[in-house]
């Protein structure tokens, strides 16, 4: 099947394809091919480059650098919150942090058994806001997306 499709591809040269189309029934000559130089070679697209600075990824540069604050923001947000239910912890079991293996000694206290469930729920919502992070990160270096547009600006001191 490939061969077939390679052997039509050959058979169809540009002298062959200008052949066919020189006579198109109206009796004029056919129109010369444009020119291209080896500027336009060396870098295609170069007409459609401003549009593509403007929108790598189909995404302006306002919408990247919201999209990366959002997950940022999350990220933060959700390890503020694992660090203060952890915070929490500390003070209602009064630093008596006593484990022993196998499931023994575990806390009695429903308010440690809440922040602990509280804080596997967050670290699983922070693991997978990570996840996004990185994905937007990938997803933005094969979309060719500018470093700035990326990165948090940077905050000037007083």
């Amino acid at each position: 099947m490939r061969s077939s499709i390679l052997a039509a591809l050959l058979m169809v040269t540009p002298a062959a394809w200008a052949q066919q189309n020189s006579d198109d029934g109206t009796g004029e000559p056919p129109r010369p091919l444009p020119s291209i130089g080896i500027d336009r070679l060396l870098s295609p697209g170069s007409g459609s480059r401003l549009a593509l600075e403007r929108t790598p990824g189909g995404k302006d540069r306002e919408t990247w650098l919201r999209e990366f604050s959002e997950a940022r923001a999350e990220v933060a947000e959700l390890e503020s919150r694992v660090a203060a239910t952890q915070d929490e912890m500390r003070n209602l079991s009064r630093g008596n942090w006593s484990y022993a293996p196998a499931g023994g000694g575990q806390p009695e206290n429903p308010e440690i058994l809440k922040r602990k469930a509280q804080i596997k729920r967050d670290r699983q919502s922070l693991e997978a806001a990570g996840k996004r992070l990185r994905e937007l990160e990938v997803e933005a270096s094969l979309a060719g997306v500018p470093a700035s547009w990326i990165q948090p600006p940077e905050e000037t001191l007083p």
